[in-house]
This record gives C-alpha cells, sequence and structure tokens, in this order.
C-alpha cells in the first residue's frame, strides 16, 4: 500500500497534479490525515469523495469518527446514491444523521417535496438544524410544533433559502434589543432577516 506524503509537521496532504487516492490493501481509497487523525477532502479536484473497494463514495471523518461534509461554494457538497438518486447523510459518530452546513457551520435544511425536513438523532427522533452558535433554527412548516408561546421569534433564510424562525432569547443581548426596534422592518424588507441571520 502506498502512503500519503507528509509535511513536517506531520499532515498529510494530497500530491498536486494526483487526481487518485491512495488505496489500502483491501482496494478502498483513503483521506490523507492531518497530525491529530482527521481525515480531510482534497482540494481543487474534480473527485473529492473517495470510494470503498465496492465502488461506492464515502464521506470523511474527523478524528472521533463523526462523518463530515466537504464545503463547496458556500454549502455543504452531498454524496448522491447513483442508484436510488437520494441523498446520502453524513452521521455523527453516535448514528445521529447530520445536517449540512455552509462556511460559517451554519446548519441548513434539506427539501423532499418541496418542503424543508428534519433529521433523526441517534434515538431516531427528529431534531432541529442549529447555527454555529448552536442557536435552533426552526423551518416554517414546523414553526407551530417547536416554537414557544411566550417567545418571540425572529425570520430569516437558511443557507438553502428556506425561511425558519430563531428565538429571539438565543439571540446575542446585544441584536435582541435591536431586533425589536426591526420588527417592523422585516416585515416591510425580508431582506433584512438575512442580516440578523448573520449574527445568530
Amino acid at each position: 500500500m502506498k502512503y500519503y506524503p507528509k509535511r513536517r509537521n506531520g499532515d498529510e496532504y494530497y500530491p498536486r497534479g494526483c487526481s487518485t487516492f491512495v488505496v489500502d490493501r483491501f482496494g478502498t481509497e483513503l483521506y490523507a490525515r492531518d497530525r491529530r487523525g482527521n481525515q480531510f477532502y482534497p482540494r481543487r479536484r474534480h473527485n473529492i469523495f473517495a470510494k470503498t473497494r465496492h465502488g461506492f463514495e464515502y464521506y470523511a471523518k474527523d478524528n472521533a469518527g463523526n462523518e463530515k461534509y466537504p464545503v463547496i461554494q458556500k454549502r455543504s457538497l452531498l454524496i448522491i446514491d447513483p442508484q436510488t438518486h437520494t441523498v446520502k447523510l453524513a452521521r455523527f459518530a453516535d448514528g445521529t444523521q447530520r445536517y449540512p452546513y455552509d462556511t460559517k457551520g451554519n446548519e441548513y435544511y434539506l427539501r423532499e417535496k418541496g418542503l424543508p425536513y428534519l433529521l433523526q438523532n441517534s434515538e431516531g427522533k427528529p431534531y432541529l438544524a442549529k447555527s454555529f452558535r448552536g442557536a435552533p433554527f426552526i423551518p416554517w412548516n414546523y414553526f407551530r410544533e417547536y416554537s414557544l408561546n411566550d417567545h418571540l421569534h425572529t425570520p430569516g433564510k437558511d443557507a438553502a433559502g428556506n425561511t425558519i424562525y430563531v428565538d429571539e432569547s438565543n439571540l446575542p443581548q446585544w441584536l435582541q434589543s435591536i431586533v425589536r426596534c426591526m420588527c417592523e422592518i422585516v416585515v416591510i424588507c425580508p431582506a433584512v432577516a438575512g442580516i440578523i441571520m448573520t449574527f445568530v
């Protein structure tokens, strides 16, 4: 089996001009790893995903065993099953389905029949996508089910363009006061909500 070359700090790297992955003795393509053991995707290459010996693409993992998506043009690139044409979701080490995310780490919703849908945790229960700060995003079609009646919610858009709502109590303190003053403006100009979302 061949190995990836290493830098002085111990990180492996993908050689320039090489469009193939290192392959183990069983025929599975391998991702390069950094010095901490995290697998990472190649850059500036058409074939980003490595394949198993059976020819199926698979996601890279961090050193804790969590699968992760590559981010291309500000959004996650997902594996599509060539036979069923369905999305293959990345999963955390405990089996929880992982939401795709943008360059900042804000998760967003996928759609089924035009509607955003929730993914499932390791216990098979649905859970909400979150911002990079940990604030839950409530998709518009689940608002009644997940919103708290005595809380104010700010509308916005996720990276996929889905309308979402964020509990104002999860906003930074300084932003909460601004949001209260801008509620009427958001109704008139929804684009303002997108600006607010950058601070969530």
